[in-house]
C-alpha cells in the first residue's frame, strides 16, 4: 500500500486467526484478545509456520487507536 512508517504500527508476537468471509478482514489475536481488522488497514502480515502466538502485523495507526490497541 505504501503508507509512511509514521501512519503504521508493528505487533509482533501475535496470533493470526481466520479471514472473513467476506474476505475484507481478518482476525487477530493481540494482547490477549482478539480484534477484526480490514485488509484495507493491514500494510504487512507475517505468519511463523514454527508457531502459533510469534506472527506480526503491520497496521495503520488509526485502526489501532479505533481498536483500542496501545500504540
Amino acid at each position: 500500500m505504501g503508507r509512511r512508517a509514521s501512519e503504521c504500527v508493528t505487533f509482533s508476537e501475535v496470533e493470526i486467526g481466520i479471514d472473513s468471509e467476506s474476505g475484507k478482514a481478518v482476525s487477530i489475536k493481540i494482547e490477549d484478545e482478539w480484534h477484526w481488522i480490514p485488509y484495507s488497514q493491514i500494510e504487512e502480515l507475517v505468519r511463523d509456520p514454527n508457531s502459533r502466538n510469534n506472527d506480526k502485523v503491520v497496521m495503520t495507526r488509526w485502526i489501532a487507536q479505533q481498536k483500542g490497541l496501545d500504540v
